[in-house]
């Protein structure tokens, strides 16, 4: 064998090939050349095989991770996962954002999860669900981010037309909205496989003006509850709030509140007491119109809720118009309140409460004393204060720079507050000021909830302004002349 042809190197033969098309060279270097390919090929699969067995290896110690609720791990698993592999499935990057959720890394996993359920297309439905539901759970949703859970909603239906989760979360979303027959729709579709959701379908019902129908699904949710509350061994709240609903929708009020009684004290859960206030609320407010003369009946629920949540507002305001009421019984009401004014610890909330029902009568002389006995006890409440700025410009005898001065003070801490802003209005229109009055008073009628008192104080300033057309268009928006209602 030629001695040179050996000592060439594998290049130098490759390229001696090709330059000489030498057939013999090649049947020499074949041997060698198979050897070659034989072992890129064997090295290939080896770096693709271990690549794809190290990716599932990740896969399952994320998925392991998640499940025991080791988050960093998982997150470094899924991390892992996306760097072997060159195009991420959204199912890694949708639990790797599960985790940035779980540390709280909102910027991280709204990221992710925008990318994988865009507003304007379907996306990756579990990414559409989790930013739907995460919209819904906080308890002051904006109207804005409602319309956002709503579009995630629907197209993940887009994608899973028979997906329980998103009919029942849509259909409680709805439920909150008031839009009754999108409720129902969606509601109506999981309620076989979900029977708590007959709570949420009672309501529906009761807005649709079915009674029928409302007291059906209601009494299908309470036996429902019933049973789960009997089979539960942890005493789970959450299901008897949903009996005590359930009843109360059936106007089984006092059923209601034994179950709520019964699990306060089994576990003494707070959750039971505001909802146990809620329940006599509105129990009190059922009587009064269906029995006003069960004066005797509301007092007792009152304090029945009362002593769940003696600090409820809504209660002792309840209180205080049964002991100013006319008839049977209010003797007894006007002895609870006595009581609790003179124990002292409820003194100021039920001042208050007596200030607003005797403003609402037209006595604001009375209201003007029990503010001035409720500010003195809490000078820190800002709605105290308020309302006594305006019954001290609006009352008898009124001391119109006092008034100024206690509502200059709360504006300063809360300059954008319409009542507030009304009330200096309403004082600066007493003082003979109709142009500071005007700016005031425009700004508040534009977000007040009752606007006829603040129509009322524009016609008198347009009065004085000499503005005769204006002034009849205010007039006729107000309707009446009385003063704003208590707050």
């Amino acid at each position: 064998m030629n001695e040179d042809l050996l000592e060439q190197t594998w290049g130098e033969v490759i390229w001696d090939w090709v330059d000489t098309r030498n057939y013999w060279l090649l049947l020499f270097t074949l041997p060698a050349l198979l050897g070659c390919v034989g072992v890129g090929v064997f090295a290939f699969y080896q770096l693709s095989w271990s690549s794809a067995r190290a990716e599932a290896a990740c896969v399952e110690a994320g998925r392991q991770a998640q499940t025991a609720g080791r988050y960093r791990r998982a997150e470094l698993a899924y991390q892992s996962v996306l760097h072997l592999t060159r195009e991420a499935g959204p199912e890694h990057l949708y639990k790797l954002a599960q985790c940035y959720s779980h540390f709280g890394r909102r910027v991280e996993t709204v990221a992710i999860l925008s990318a994988l359920a865009p507003l304007d297309k379907s996306g990756y439905w579990p990414a559409h669900l989790f930013l739907a539901q995460a919209l819904l759970i906080s308890p002051d949703v904006s109207p804005q981010a409602l319309r956002v859970a709503e579009n995630h909603l629907l197209r993940l239906l887009k994608l899973q037309p028979q997906n329980l989760d998103a009919h029942q979360t849509l259909g409680q979303l709805y439920v909150s909205l008031g839009q009754w027959e999108d409720a129902r729709k969606h509601l109506s579709a999981v309620v076989s496989a979900r029977p708590e959701v007959a709570l949420h379908l009672a309501l529906t019902y009761r807005g649709l003006d079915d009674a029928s129908a409302a007291r059906t699904w209601a009494s299908r949710a309470a036996k429902y509850f019933s049973t789960q509350a009997g089979q539960s061994v942890t005493n789970d709240t959450a299901i008897r709030l949903n009996w005590a609903d359930a009843l109360a929708l059936m106007n089984d009020f006092g059923g209601a509140a034994n179950v709520l009684e019964t699990g306060l004290k089994r576990s003494g859960d707070p959750a039971y007491r505001p909802a146990l206030g809620r329940l006599c609320l509105g129990w009190a407010s059922t009587l009064a119109r269906e029995q006003p003369a069960g004066v005797a009946q509301r007092l007792q629920v009152i304090q029945r809720g009362l002593e769940a949540t003696p600090e409820s507002l809504d209660l002792l305001r309840e209180l205080a118009l049964l002991s100013g009421a006319q008839g049977e019984g209010t003797e007894a009401a006007r002895a609870q309140v006595k009581q609790l004014l003179a124990d002292g610890r409820h003194a100021p909330l039920l001042q208050f409460c007596l200030g607003g029902v005797a403003w609402q009568a037209g006595d604001l002389a009375q209201a003007r004393v029990h503010y001035e006995a409720a500010l003195a006890a809490a000078p820190t409440v800002p709605d105290v204060a308020n309302n006594l700025a305006t019954v001290l410009a609006l009352g008898p005898n009124p001391d119109l720079p006092r008034a100024l001065t206690l509502v200059e003070a709360l504006l300063k801490q809360q300059p954008a507050n319409p009542f507030y802003r009304d009330t200096r209005g309403q004082i600066l229109l007493r003082q003979g000021k109709p142009e500071a009055a005007l700016l005031e008073l425009e700004y508040a009628l534009s977000q007040l909830p009752d606007k006829a008192a603040t129509h009322a104080a524009l016609a008198q300033v347009y009065a004085q302004l000499g503005l005769p057309e204006m002034v009849a268009e205010h007039r006729r928006r107000a309707g009446t002349n009385a003063p704003p209602a208590a707050r």
